[in-house]
Formats: structure tokens, sequence, C-alpha cells
């Protein structure tokens, strides 16, 4: 199953829909950081795509963070998008935290997802 974690209703209606039609995945959306927690820690999620900026705050970062700290190594796949400029701090941030956690590499959606 995917996680989005997500607070743009809209957007997170459009990413549903094409994560189970395109993917054929099972997708589960969340809007609140306990939620998304909860979800991943019940170990039924296999990808987790996740929004930088919940609710004009750093909840997407916060996110990340605990679940990589209390599965360092366990925790799903994490895809990471904002709308945020690559200059800002939480742009910066989350790329931070991703050299430290990931080797680099490509790997497609599909790839991930199998």
């Amino acid at each position: 199953m995917i996680l989005v974690f997500e607070d743009n209703k809209d957007l997170a209606f459009l990413m549903k829909r094409l994560i189970s039609s395109v993917l054929g995945k099972a997708c589960i959306v969340c809007s609140k950081e306990e939620e998304a927690e909860n979800e991943v820690f019940s170990g039924n999620i296999d990808l987790i795509i996740s929004d930088l900026n919940i609710y004009g705050k750093n909840e997407g970062i916060d996110f990340i963070k605990k679940i990589r700290k209390i599965m360092p190594f366990t925790c799903p796949p994490i895809i990471v998008y904002t709308g945020l400029s690559p200059s800002s701090r939480e742009f910066a941030e989350a790329e931070r935290i991703s050299n430290i956690i990931y080797e680099k590499g490509e790997t497609s959606i599909v790839e991930l997802c199998s």
C-alpha cells in the first residue's frame, strides 16, 4: 500500500486516483502527522509520498525525521515533493536529510512499487 501525506484535499484526491489507476496499487491519504505515523508503524506501507510543507509548517520534514529515527532500517522508501522554492530553508533541510539517508541513484516510481 502507498501512503500519501498531503494537506491539500484536491491534490490528495488526484494523487490517490493516479496511483490507483496508473500503478494499480492501493493508496491511503493522510493529512495529519499522527495519522500518517500510525499507518507507517502498522507495517502495511510499501512506499511513502510526502509533501514537505503541511499546513504551512514543516510537518512533512518532521514526519520523515521521526519515522526514520524509529525505523532506521525498515522504513519504506520515501518520495518527497514540495511547492517551495529550492532556495528555501525547508527545501535545503529535506535535501540534507535525503543525502544522509539515501544512496544516490535512479529508480522509477513503478520500480519502487513492484
